[in-house]
């Protein structure tokens, strides 16, 4: 009865695990320079992204290691071909604006990305 117990919670927990992973696509993003995204900062390098409830969560290696917020997602008509990313080089630091993902029709952009400091 207790291993019956015991396998039924390691069965649970792999099925929520598993639900949770399966929750967001990732995508590849390759960033050539460190960058700030919407006041987080971004070190040069390659990520995973996910879009989720409107911010952007980047992952290395399976951990996250930044949550962007106010990321708003718009479709485009047609798919984009490359992943390409837009930034703003006029002031220091250099801040991500937008990303298109290879294959989709998704453009996403960081809302607090224009505003600009002080």
């Amino acid at each position: 009865m207790k291993k019956n117990l015991i396998m039924l919670m390691m069965i649970s927990g792999l099925l929520l695990t598993a639900s949770a992973m399966a929750k967001s696509k990732t995508y590849d993003l390759t960033l050539s320079t460190a960058m700030e995204a919407n006041g987080v900062q971004l070190k040069a390098g390659n990520y995973d992204v996910a879009v989720e409830d409107g911010s952007l969560l980047f992952y290395q290696k399976g951990k996250e290691v930044a949550n962007v917020p106010r990321v708003r997602v718009d479709q485009l008509a047609k798919k984009n071909q490359n992943t390409t990313t837009t930034m703003n080089t006029a002031q220091l630091p250099i801040r991500l604006t937008n990303i298109r993902f290879g294959g989709t029709t998704m453009e996403l952009v960081l809302e607090g990305a224009t505003e600009l400091t002080p």
